[in-house]
Protein backbone atom coordinates (compact mmCIF):
# COMPACT_ATOMS: atom_id res chain seq x y z
CA UNK A 1 0.00 0.00 0.00
CA UNK A 2 1.36 3.41 -0.98
CA UNK A 3 2.13 5.81 1.85
CA UNK A 4 0.27 9.10 1.48
CA UNK A 5 2.17 12.07 2.87
CA UNK A 6 -0.04 14.82 4.24
CA UNK A 7 1.44 18.32 3.71
CA UNK A 8 2.86 19.96 6.82
CA UNK A 9 1.31 23.23 5.68
CA UNK A 10 -2.35 23.31 6.72
CA UNK A 11 -3.19 26.13 4.29
CA UNK A 12 -4.56 25.79 0.77
CA UNK A 13 -1.06 25.92 -0.71
CA UNK A 14 -0.22 22.47 0.65
CA UNK A 15 3.49 23.02 1.31
CA UNK A 16 5.82 20.29 2.58
CA UNK A 17 8.58 20.38 5.19
CA UNK A 18 12.17 19.36 4.57
CA UNK A 19 11.54 16.24 6.69
CA UNK A 20 8.79 15.32 4.21
CA UNK A 21 11.08 15.71 1.24
CA UNK A 22 10.93 19.38 0.25
CA UNK A 23 14.21 20.48 -1.32
CA UNK A 24 16.45 22.68 0.81
CA UNK A 25 18.82 24.75 -1.38
CA UNK A 26 22.50 24.52 -0.52
CA UNK A 27 23.65 27.39 1.67
CA UNK A 28 27.34 26.59 1.57
CA UNK A 29 28.02 30.00 0.05
CA UNK A 30 25.69 31.81 2.45
CA UNK A 31 22.94 32.55 -0.07
CA UNK A 32 21.42 30.20 -2.63
CA UNK A 33 19.66 31.98 -5.48
CA UNK A 34 17.04 29.84 -7.15
CA UNK A 35 15.55 32.21 -9.72
CA UNK A 36 17.40 33.43 -12.79
CA UNK A 37 16.96 34.60 -16.36
CA UNK A 38 15.10 31.43 -17.40
CA UNK A 39 12.69 31.24 -14.48
CA UNK A 40 9.04 31.02 -15.52
CA UNK A 41 6.90 33.78 -14.09
CA UNK A 42 3.55 35.44 -14.65
CA UNK A 43 2.35 39.04 -14.24
CA UNK A 44 -1.23 40.24 -14.22
CA UNK A 45 -0.42 43.89 -15.02
CA UNK A 46 2.84 45.20 -16.45
CA UNK A 47 3.51 48.15 -18.74
CA UNK A 48 6.34 49.58 -20.79
CA UNK A 49 8.60 52.29 -19.36
CA UNK A 50 6.23 55.04 -20.48
CA UNK A 51 3.29 53.31 -18.72
CA UNK A 52 1.43 53.16 -22.02
CA UNK A 53 1.65 49.72 -23.63
CA UNK A 54 0.28 46.91 -21.53
CA UNK A 55 2.05 43.55 -21.47
CA UNK A 56 -0.94 41.44 -20.43
CA UNK A 57 -0.76 38.26 -18.35
CA UNK A 58 2.87 37.56 -19.15
CA UNK A 59 3.57 33.82 -19.17
CA UNK A 60 7.24 34.18 -19.99
CA UNK A 61 10.81 33.87 -18.86
CA UNK A 62 13.56 36.27 -17.83
CA UNK A 63 13.74 39.13 -15.37
CA UNK A 64 15.16 42.08 -17.34
CA UNK A 65 13.94 44.14 -20.24
CA UNK A 66 10.30 43.07 -20.07
CA UNK A 67 9.15 46.63 -20.60
CA UNK A 68 10.40 46.72 -24.16
CA UNK A 69 11.70 50.28 -24.12
CA UNK A 70 15.32 50.77 -25.17
CA UNK A 71 16.20 53.41 -22.58
CA UNK A 72 15.29 51.45 -19.48
CA UNK A 73 16.01 48.09 -17.90
CA UNK A 74 12.89 47.99 -15.76
CA UNK A 75 11.68 44.45 -15.30
CA UNK A 76 8.49 45.70 -13.63
CA UNK A 77 6.67 48.97 -14.31
CA UNK A 78 3.05 49.83 -13.66
CA UNK A 79 0.54 51.78 -11.55
CA UNK A 80 0.84 55.13 -13.35
CA UNK A 81 -2.08 57.34 -14.41
CA UNK A 82 -2.64 55.30 -17.56
CA UNK A 83 -3.27 52.17 -15.52
CA UNK A 84 -4.05 53.19 -11.95
CA UNK A 85 -7.61 51.92 -11.73
CA UNK A 86 -8.73 49.84 -8.79
CA UNK A 87 -8.73 46.76 -11.01
CA UNK A 88 -4.93 46.99 -11.28
CA UNK A 89 -4.48 46.45 -7.54
CA UNK A 90 -3.20 44.23 -6.08
CA UNK A 91 -0.63 43.56 -8.78
CA UNK A 92 0.39 39.90 -8.86
CA UNK A 93 3.73 38.28 -9.70
CA UNK A 94 3.91 34.47 -9.68
CA UNK A 95 7.35 32.84 -9.75
CA UNK A 96 7.94 29.16 -10.39
CA UNK A 97 10.66 27.83 -8.08
CA UNK A 98 10.41 24.06 -8.58
CA UNK A 99 8.84 21.09 -10.36
CA UNK A 100 9.65 18.82 -7.43
CA UNK A 101 6.69 16.87 -6.04
CA UNK A 102 7.47 18.17 -2.53
CA UNK A 103 8.47 21.66 -3.60
CA UNK A 104 11.47 23.88 -2.93
CA UNK A 105 11.96 25.91 0.24
CA UNK A 106 12.61 29.61 -0.35
CA UNK A 107 12.36 32.26 2.34
CA UNK A 108 13.95 35.45 1.08
CA UNK A 109 13.40 37.89 -1.78
CA UNK A 110 16.09 40.14 -3.26
CA UNK A 111 14.70 42.97 -5.41
CA UNK A 112 16.69 45.69 -7.16
CA UNK A 113 14.62 48.84 -6.63
CA UNK A 114 13.73 51.96 -8.55
CA UNK A 115 13.53 55.22 -6.55
CA UNK A 116 9.74 54.93 -6.79
CA UNK A 117 9.37 51.36 -5.62
CA UNK A 118 6.38 49.33 -4.54
CA UNK A 119 5.67 49.18 -0.83
CA UNK A 120 3.57 46.74 1.17
CA UNK A 121 3.36 43.34 -0.47
CA UNK A 122 2.07 39.92 0.57
CA UNK A 123 3.82 36.63 -0.19
CA UNK A 124 1.98 33.36 -0.82
CA UNK A 125 3.02 29.80 -1.74
CA UNK A 126 1.37 26.86 -3.48
CA UNK A 127 2.07 23.34 -4.67
CA UNK A 128 -0.62 23.64 -7.35
CA UNK A 129 0.43 23.69 -11.01
CA UNK A 130 -0.84 27.19 -11.68
CA UNK A 131 1.36 27.70 -14.75
CA UNK A 132 -1.24 26.03 -16.96
CA UNK A 133 -4.06 28.23 -15.72
CA UNK A 134 -5.64 31.05 -17.69
CA UNK A 135 -7.65 34.12 -16.76
CA UNK A 136 -7.36 35.12 -13.11
CA UNK A 137 -7.22 31.67 -11.52
CA UNK A 138 -3.43 31.62 -11.28
CA UNK A 139 -3.41 34.48 -8.78
CA UNK A 140 -6.46 33.40 -6.77
CA UNK A 141 -5.06 33.42 -3.24
CA UNK A 142 -7.61 30.77 -2.23
CA UNK A 143 -5.16 28.35 -3.90
CA UNK A 144 -2.25 29.53 -1.75
CA UNK A 145 -0.94 29.70 1.80
CA UNK A 146 -0.06 33.11 3.21
CA UNK A 147 3.68 33.35 3.92
CA UNK A 148 4.01 36.88 5.25
CA UNK A 149 3.82 40.64 4.72
CA UNK A 150 6.96 42.39 3.39
CA UNK A 151 7.79 46.00 2.51
CA UNK A 152 10.06 47.10 -0.34
CA UNK A 153 10.49 50.79 0.49
CA UNK A 154 7.70 52.50 -1.39
CA UNK A 155 7.68 55.82 -3.23
CA UNK A 156 10.78 57.99 -2.91
CA UNK A 157 12.61 55.36 -0.90
CA UNK A 158 16.19 56.15 -1.78
CA UNK A 159 18.94 55.35 -4.24
CA UNK A 160 18.43 53.63 -7.57
CA UNK A 161 19.23 49.90 -7.90
CA UNK A 162 19.68 49.29 -4.19
CA UNK A 163 18.81 45.65 -3.50
CA UNK A 164 16.04 45.31 -0.93
CA UNK A 165 16.12 42.05 1.05
CA UNK A 166 12.99 40.78 2.77
CA UNK A 167 12.34 37.49 4.58
CA UNK A 168 9.14 35.42 4.50
CA UNK A 169 8.01 31.78 4.94
CA UNK A 170 9.23 31.49 8.53
CA UNK A 171 7.86 27.93 8.72
CA UNK A 172 10.19 26.92 5.86
CA UNK A 173 7.72 24.89 3.80
CA UNK A 174 8.48 23.96 0.22
CA UNK A 175 6.35 25.05 -2.74
CA UNK A 176 6.31 24.97 -6.54
CA UNK A 177 5.16 28.56 -6.96
CA UNK A 178 5.58 31.76 -4.98
CA UNK A 179 3.07 34.57 -5.47
CA UNK A 180 3.83 38.20 -4.56
CA UNK A 181 0.80 40.46 -4.28
CA UNK A 182 1.94 44.10 -4.54
CA UNK A 183 -0.53 46.15 -2.51
CA UNK A 184 0.66 49.77 -2.69
CA UNK A 185 3.57 52.22 -2.99
CA UNK A 186 3.26 53.35 0.61
CA UNK A 187 6.54 54.49 2.18
CA UNK A 188 5.43 53.16 5.58
CA UNK A 189 5.19 49.47 6.37
CA UNK A 190 1.67 48.45 7.37
CA UNK A 191 0.39 45.30 9.03
CA UNK A 192 -1.48 42.74 6.93
CA UNK A 193 -4.00 43.22 5.36
CA UNK A 194 -3.85 47.05 5.50
CA UNK A 195 -2.89 49.02 2.38
CA UNK A 196 -1.81 52.60 1.69
CA UNK A 197 -1.23 54.90 -1.26
CA UNK A 198 -1.30 53.41 -4.75
CA UNK A 199 0.40 54.80 -7.84
CA UNK A 200 3.26 54.39 -10.28
CA UNK A 201 6.29 52.28 -9.44
CA UNK A 202 9.11 50.44 -11.14
CA UNK A 203 11.70 47.82 -10.28
CA UNK A 204 14.62 45.95 -11.78
CA UNK A 205 15.53 42.28 -11.41
CA UNK A 206 14.19 40.05 -8.64
CA UNK A 207 15.53 36.81 -7.21
CA UNK A 208 14.29 34.40 -4.58
CA UNK A 209 16.59 32.44 -2.29
CA UNK A 210 17.04 30.52 0.93
CA UNK A 211 19.08 31.47 3.99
Amino acid sequence: MAIITVPADTGNGGGFSSAQGAIVPSVASGVAIVTNMTTQHMLNNDYDSQAVTEIPSTHGHGWNGLCGNSNTAFAFHTGHSNNASASDWPMYIAIKVSDHFRGLIVNKVYWSKHTNMCGNSDVWGTMKDIGDHTGTSWYDTNNYTFLGRVHFGGQGSGNERVVVEQSFNSSNYGYKWILIAVRDINSTALTYPNTGTVGGWGAYGMQLGYV
